[in-house]
């Protein structure tokens, strides 16, 4: 039971940064007057986010590593209990989708930079 409340927890929690993401990268900019006089550029805000992005998948990429090292040696000592083998099968299973969309989140605001980039033909050195 309270691995199916960490489980929706999780998704819940991947849905929203999801959300959130895809929210910043599609969103028009605000129709204000600036009193500071600055221009807001897209260009500049993308490459900031995708910035951010690369470091959150670095450490992702750390975190998904010693997770499944610690599951794979959990599987292993579980061999004779099958009720902890499947808790482990699950926490893989789990591993799996989440990384599946920390990476797939990285994947995507970086395909809509690029598909910006064409689009309104900003070059990049």
């Amino acid at each position: 039971m309270a691995s199916g409340k960490r489980r929706l927890i999780a998704a819940a929690v991947v849905i929203l940064l999801l959300i959130s993401v895809s929210g910043f990268a599609l969103a028009d900019p605000p129709e204000v007057d600036n009193p500071l006089g600055v221009e807001f550029n897209a260009g500049k805000f993308l490459d900031g986010l995708i910035t951010v992005l690369k470091w959150v998948l670095a450490i992702a990429f750390i975190v998904v590593a010693g997770a499944a090292i610690y599951l794979g040696f959990q599987f292993v000592a579980s061999a004779g209990n099958p009720r902890r083998r499947a808790e482990v099968m699950d926490g893989i299973k789990d591993l799996l989708i989440g990384g599946i969309f920390i990476f797939g989140a990285f994947f995507i605001t970086s395909l809509l930079k690029q598909l910006a980039d064409w689009i309104f033909g900003v070059a990049h050195p």
